[in-house]
């Protein structure tokens, strides 16, 4: 059964798009600013926002002065409403959206300066491989953030809404076994929420 056929039989599951297609468009201002600080925006960097969504983060990266970003996401669907929205607030100037994955980066070896991820790195299927994609794409020196949800261990389905510190642990230790240097894992607050940010640098050439 495809998912069109799925919310064909189930109406409710066509709502729940609706509103998880406007919660991403309206509930990640916040956490598109501070994955921007963490990254140290600069004139001269090249963005790459892996599950871009909406794109709120693309255009935050280039309102904080990025040279170019680029939005990556595997639906269509996202990609045609990042595009609509970038145009209606004529923000498309240096910002592209491309469809792709984690996995799979439709970009060339080292033709990005920051590569990150707002709360998609545990949809990523392969994270191990995924990250070795971000850190082909990055040029040496250059910069990846991660951001996800901070969830207590009793949590119910925080598997959908964030990471424990336990998980948190496991994934800093996968991103220095992939290669990243400099890693760090801190709880920083987005408003009334508590996200894990995890950053690391490219090895110099």
């Amino acid at each position: 059964m495809t998912v069109e056929q799925h919310h064909h039989r189930h109406p409710q599951g066509r709502v729940f798009e609706a509103v998880y297609t406007v919660s991403m468009l309206f509930g990640r201002g916040g956490m598109a600013r501070a994955v921007a600080g963490l990254a140290g925006i600069s004139s001269g960097d090249v963005v790459v926002d892996v599950g871009c969504g909406p794109g709120a983060a693309v255009r935050r990266a280039r309102r904080a002065g990025a040279a170019r970003a680029i939005g990556i996401d595997p639906s269509p669907k996202m990609l045609r409403l990042a595009r609509w929205v970038t145009a209606l607030r004529r923000r498309s100037d240096g910002v592209t959206f491309l469809e792709g994955s984690a996995e799979s980066l439709p970009l060339d070896s080292q033709s990005a300066t920051v590569v990150w991820a707002l709360q998609s790195f545990h949809h990523w299927e392969d994270r191990g491989r995924g990250l070795k994609e971000s850190l082909r794409v990055l040029e040496p020196g250059g910069r990846l953030v991660l951001l996800e949800g901070y969830a207590e261990p009793s949590a119910r389905d925080r598997a959908k809404h964030g990471i424990t510190e336990k998980q948190a642990a496991e994934v800093e230790a996968l991103v220095a076994s992939s290669g990243f240097t400099d890693v760090v894992r801190r709880i920083i607050p987005v408003g009334r929420q508590s996200f894990t940010a995890l950053t690391a640098s490219a090895p110099p050439a």
